[in-house]
């Protein structure tokens, strides 16, 4: 029975290996990297056909191995099913996203109905057209902005002249001001204003005058661009904040855009935003038409999917050890990682000198904070569809940058997140997304402790 099971299992590997060697290297079909079995079956090949003549006597122990290795497998691909079933079965999944669309508009519509400037904020970059003549790269001016849900209600803030998220009366300070450059999570994505970190840093220091100049999915060339427009009198510091989960990412797709390009490449060139600001009002007003169809389309195309249980898809997938496979990838796959992401590490470099050049010649200092993300606390767990973990390489690039180049760290990884038993807890309900109200407030501690 062991050797008709050896013999059949040599057959099965023999043809897997013709089908994969066909699928990646003729069709093309499937890439090396995902396919992890392209790399193990003439191994597989050569191991059963050693049980195959080997000693009888060790022939049970081995089928007993390889019985146990593989139930091992399949047990994990039942259970993160079962763990996943929102996104096995469209049932629920497509039920769940309905209900934040339609809980998001609604709530959209109520504050339309009481204040006409209402606007679901947005990215004006993601609908950058190539005949477009100016970009703008703030939000819509005194506008009540809407944001997102992540802590059990949607977050909102009204932008001020410039469509930061300040309190308008931040630009007749005579005070020295300090500016907070970053992405959503100094822009204060889901929670109100009087819990960003800008307004706790307002709570805790009288002496400075803090301006929020955050703009939710913007890297450092976007913000280099804020501080070439927006740049005040009397600035002492700046906080530039760097967030590890998609700042790299961010940064390549930035330099993809001819005008974020001028800004990097010509240290002479501006749109005048401080001057056009009506304009670019009026452009991100037309633009937000474009974003609200968007977000119909998607709902559309979500209510009008065709619901099925997927039944055999999750078998096949269960057959196919699918997840199991991506783990072991995901656990492979750091090196690979690590050297894709060295023209982003190389790009952000070259950034960061122009920013501190800027900066200075303002005659103001540069303070960079580092912010770490969720899976760094969650390693080895899916989110977004893929495994996702923190990268220790970037890590260390990121600040042997930062000491090169004689620029102060405030590294919150350390400082607050390592300190505490549970680092999750400084997400909502210890889910993927940003940080809540207690830890936001922590963090504004530790900046006005280093400003002491």
């Amino acid at each position: 029975m062991q050797r008709l099971l050896f013999r059949s299992l040599f057959y099965i590997s023999s043809l897997l290996l013709f089908y994969c060697f066909y699928k990646v290297e003729i069709a093309q079909t499937i890439k090396r990297q995902d396919y992890l079995f392209y790399y193990i079956l003439f191994s597989l090949i050569i191991f059963f056909y050693f049980l195959f003549i080997s000693i009888k006597k060790y022939s049970e122990y081995f089928f007993i191995i390889i019985i146990s290795i593989l139930g091992s497998f399949f047990l994990y691909e039942i259970y993160y099913v079962y763990s996943n079933k929102n996104k096995y079965f469209e049932n629920s999944y497509h039920e769940t996203e309905k209900k934040k669309y339609e809980s998001k508009m609604n709530f959209y519509n109520k504050n339309k109905e009481q204040d006409d400037s209402s606007i679901i904020a947005y990215n004006p970059l993601i609908y950058y057209q190539n005949n477009q003549k100016l970009l703008p790269i703030s939000h819509a001016t005194n506008s009540n902005m809407i944001l997102c849900n992540e802590g059990g209600y949607y977050s909102k803030w009204s932008s001020d002249r410039y469509g930061f998220n300040n309190d308008d009366a931040v630009w007749n300070s005579k005070k020295k001001k300090i500016i907070l450059l970053g992405d959503s999570f100094v822009e204060g994505n889901c929670v109100n204003r009087p819990d960003n970190i800008n307004s706790g840093l307002q709570k805790l220091n009288k002496k400075y005058n803090f301006v929020n100049y955050g703009i939710s999915g913007s890297s450092l060339v976007h913000q280099f661009a804020l501080l070439k427009e927006f740049w005040p009198k009397n600035v002492s510091k700046i906080f530039l904040f760097y967030y590890e989960g998609n700042d790299l990412v961010e940064i390549k797709d930035e330099m993809k855009n001819p005008i974020f390009s001028k800004y990097f490449k010509d240290n002479n060139f501006s749109q005048e935003l401080m001057e056009n600001i009506k304009k670019s009002d009026e452009v991100y007003r037309q633009v937000f038409k474009l974003h609200m169809e968007n977000l119909e389309n998607n709902f559309e195309f979500q209510r009008n999917y065709e619901i099925s249980n997927n039944y055999s898809k999750v078998f096949i997938s269960i057959l196919k050890l699918t997840n199991s496979r991506n783990m072991i990838n995901f656990l492979l796959s750091k090196k690979k990682i690590s050297d894709f992401n060295d023209y982003e590490i190389n790009l952000y470099e070259e950034t960061l000198i122009k920013v501190k050049k800027f900066v200075e010649e303002k005659n103001s200092q540069l303070i960079f904070v580092y912010l770490p993300e969720y899976s760094r606390y969650n390693t080895f767990k899916y989110y977004k569809d893929k495994f996702y973990n923190y990268n220790q390489y970037n890590y260390k690039k990121i600040f042997d940058i930062i000491n090169k180049n004689n620029i102060k760290i405030i590294d919150i990884h350390q400082l607050l997140f390592l300190k505490k038993k549970d680092p999750l807890e400084c997400f909502p309900r210890k889910k993927p997304g940003h940080y809540n109200e207690k830890c936001y407030f922590d963090i504004s501690t530790i900046l006005n402790n280093s400003l002491n």
